[in-house]
């Protein structure tokens, strides 16, 4: 996964062999389904595929979730003595654990109920447990994940803010290639046709008289006609700037952002 550390070599590193590490390996299935049904959603809705970033992310937000009903209840010294997940009619996954603790054993359940979304703000699952055991509040683990949440949801906007950049140098670069396949009577027709400029560089001396204008050129149409050629000439030369010059200038800030925003992914990254 580029520039991502793995999830299972991340797992191994935040919580060892915890009972929390037990507790995941054992929904490693099931956070695949999860994880699979948020991605198809994604797909549905965005009508593209799922960033690696993003895909991490939905793991970890459904890992947390899902360690957070189980954690929330359970103690370090705590012993899992058995772990089932399977899949409920109404479509849900309910999960069935046996935790021991002090020589005595509790069940916990709880039902996974799907409702709908694809990422953090979206990925919405209703977790219901039911457990004899009293609750803990206990989430070291847990919290383990949430920053690593929070760590990948900087690096998901770092890579969304390069693919606009992208985009920009793309779309520079499509009108740049245009400007640049043109010949110097097209640009010029381009110039004439080009309601900024065309305005005043269409107009005729018999306009000028027509206007009463022709006071303000004392060399007469002459001098007019001069007028004309400038204006055109700057004209060309603005127009050269706007889809070129700028276009090309554009791109290079783009490629300097780009590499800005790589650096920064690459610090989170690790």
């Amino acid at each position: 996964m580029d520039r991502i550390k793995s999830y299972g070599d991340w797992l191994v590193e935040a919580v060892g062999n915890s009972l929390a590490a037990e507790v995941i390996d054992r929904l490693e299935p099931t956070v695949d389904q999860m994880v699979e049904q948020a991605k198809k959603s994604y797909e549905e809705e965005t009508g593209r595929a799922m960033s690696k970033w993003l895909e991490q992310i939905t793991r970890m937000q459904i890992t947390y979730d899902l360690l957070r009903s189980v954690e929330v209840y359970t103690q370090p010294t705590d012993k899992l003595i058995s772990l089932r997940a399977s899949g409920s009619p109404k479509g849900s996954i309910v999960i069935d654990a046996v935790i021991q603790r002090d020589g005595k054993d509790y069940d916990l359940s709880t039902d996974v109920i799907y409702a709908g979304g694809y990422n953090i703000q979206r990925l919405h699952y209703r977790y219901l447990t039911k457990t004899g055991l009293p609750k803990t509040g206990s989430s070291a683990e847990a919290d383990k994940i949430k920053a690593e949440i929070k760590r990948l949801t900087k690096g998901e906007k770092l890579n969304g803010e390069i693919a606009g950049q992208r985009e920009r140098m793309a779309a520079s670069q499509a009108k740049l290639d245009q400007a640049l396949a043109l010949s110097q009577d097209e640009i010029e027709a381009a110039v004439m046709n080009d309601p900024n400029f065309g305005q005043y560089l269409n107009t005729t001396w018999t306009d000028i008289v027509a206007r009463g204008a022709d006071g303000n050129y004392p060399g007469g149409e002459a001098e007019f006609d001069q007028w004309l050629q400038d204006a055109k000439r700057d004209a060309i030369a603005r127009w050269k700037k706007t889809n070129i010059t700028f276009k090309q200038n554009d791109i290079k800030a783009a490629e300097r952002e780009i590499a800005r925003l790589e650096k920064k992914l690459d610090s989170i990254a690790r």
